[in-house]
């Protein structure tokens, strides 16, 4: 069982799986006022926080395990409604004044109105980490601010959270740091078109993280399913398509060289609507 541990900055766990959605009871989350939450979930770790006082959205950073693409979810959870915002939308990082293009996407999870803000750009959790507060505009409008004091103690606690988990799935993670390029993923991808028949009759969703061996001609081998969705059409397929489908570009070693490395994918299947 992977350590948890309460940061000196006043972070605070909260139950496992919130960084994913919420409290499937319609209970509020356990997001205390003006305080750090670091969520150990199940398939990664997730920072919360939330926008004002007890009534307030709950803000959650999170990003793919071993890899720097950042996912903010805003999640209602009391009286005060979300922000109404736009696809294309700004986030500005005071007092900087950095600016992140971004997408936003409404949606339910769990019974609860949500906004995912997805496509923010590499390097986003240093930028966070130095940062005093993080703006959210939208034709030339301020929607929402956000104050983050202590970000760069949160950031460096999810990031630890990040690497006990994938330590605790056999990943070297003091290796692939001293990598001069982690492997990417260059062509592949999976979509509803590829939501296996049986799933869609069963009406099953969920996450599934895989590991595979990602060789230094760029395919993908030996998939071992580490988070299950509970649905074995869902786990198989992801399998399947990520070792037959999928090309990367490999990692490189300190010296510049290709090497095999292993590699963490995790896909949210969602039932597609028709």
């Amino acid at each position: 069982m992977l350590l948890q541990r309460v940061l000196t900055i006043g972070l605070m766990l909260f139950p496992a799986g919130i960084g994913a959605a919420a409290a499937q009871d319609g209970s509020q989350l356990a997001v205390p006022v003006a305080r750090w939450n670091l969520d150990y979930g199940e398939h990664r770790c997730a920072l919360g926080r939330r926008l004002g006082g007890q009534q307030s959205p709950v803000f959650i950073l999170s990003s793919y395990l071993g890899r720097d693409e950042p996912e903010i979810i805003i999640v209602r959870d009391g009286s005060e409604r979300l922000p109404d915002l736009p696809r294309n939308i700004t986030l500005v990082l005071d007092p900087d004044g950095q600016v992140e293009e971004a997408r936003a996407f409404r949606y339910r999870t769990a019974g609860r109105e949500a906004i995912r803000i997805e496509g923010i750009a590499e390097g986003f959790f240093d930028r966070f980490a130095a940062s005093g507060a993080v703006g959210i505009d939208a034709g030339n409008r301020r929607r929402l601010t956000l104050r983050i004091p202590g970000a760069r103690a949160a950031i460096e606690g999810l990031r630890a959270c990040n690497d006990d988990l994938l330590r605790s799935w056999g990943i070297d993670v003091g290796a692939q740091a001293t990598y001069r390029r982690q492997a990417t993923i260059v062509r592949g991808s999976i979509s509803n078109a590829d939501y296996p028949a049986q799933a869609i009759r069963a009406n099953q969703a969920g996450v599934v993280v895989v590991r595979m061996r990602v060789r230094v001609d760029g395919r993908a081998s030996d998939c071992v399913v580490l988070v299950s969705s509970r649905a074995e059409a869902l786990d198989s397929t992801t399998c399947t398509i990520a070792t037959g489908r999928f090309r990367f570009d490999p990692a490189l070693d300190a010296q510049g060289n290709p090497i095999e490395t292993t590699y963490i994918q995790t896909v949210r299947w969602m039932m597609p609507e028709y």
